[in-house]
């Protein structure tokens, strides 16, 4: 289906006389479990006490296509990391256009013409950073709910990732290369590998302008790991 409906973009493109001038994106919002890790949808929320409960952001759910088509740019993958919001930050930068001072994303623009093949070290997958235990969202269909559980943000790199909630939960770290489903945490093992992800991770979003009480669950998490490692 996408095939097909894409393709059909793609031919009305050419039959307009512009594929040569447009910049074409597709990409998707977030993935879906289909049982991986116990888990079916994208989020787990208790009915009953109309509270959302532990949701973790494994790879399948962060990871989502990105496919761009870009006049003159030769077809080629890529393994360079990026987040949703350097897609906004690429198209301003291949318009010419300066991106406001307050922009989060970063321009992959290089990326997509093949001059390089890194982008970012790390990205941060989250829910909203208000998600914390006892707090009341709206998030999804506007209609309250309390958050029963600290949800946690995953931290990835190429090799890496680390998930990270509240003080009262175990920070999770796995080895890509070894485990790409993520099973087997190693955090126990790599403690100080572990807390120097999250560390990142969390100046990250302090870079973009998160506040500390959003990020106050995670820093306690942390806090507790090193304290725990020491």
């Amino acid at each position: 289906m996408v095939d097909r409906w894409v393709g059909r973009l793609v031919e009305k493109l050419d039959v307009a006389g512009i594929a040569d001038s447009t910049l074409l994106v597709f990409l998707s919002d977030h993935g879906f479990y289909f049982g991986e890790h116990g888990y079916l949808g994208k989020s787990v929320w208790d009915a009953g006490l109309g509270a959302q409960s532990w949701s973790p952001l494994y790879r399948e759910i962060v990871e989502v296509p990105l496919l761009m088509r870009l006049p003159g740019a030769a077809p080629r993958r890529t393994e360079a990391l990026t987040t949703l919001p350097d897609v906004t930050a690429t198209i301003l930068d291949l318009a010419g256009i300066e991106p406001p001072a307050q922009i989060y994303g970063r321009s992959f623009a290089r990326v997509l013409r093949g001059e390089q093949d890194d982008h970012r070290e790390l990205v941060v997958s989250s829910w909203p950073l208000d998600h914390q235990k006892g707090r009341i969202t709206i998030a999804v269909d506007s209609w309250p709910r309390r958050v029963a559980h600290d949800q946690p943000l995953t931290v990835t790199t190429r090799d890496r990732s680390a998930l990270v909630a509240g003080p009262d939960d175990e920070i999770e770290l796995y080895d890509l290369e070894a485990d790409p489903r993520e099973e087997r945490s190693i955090a126990a093992a790599a403690p100080d590998e572990a807390a120097a992800l999250v560390e990142a991770a969390l100046a990250d979003l302090r870079a973009a302008g998160a506040t500390e009480d959003m990020l106050a669950a995670r820093q306690a998490a942390l806090d507790r790991l090193r304290a725990t490692s020491a």
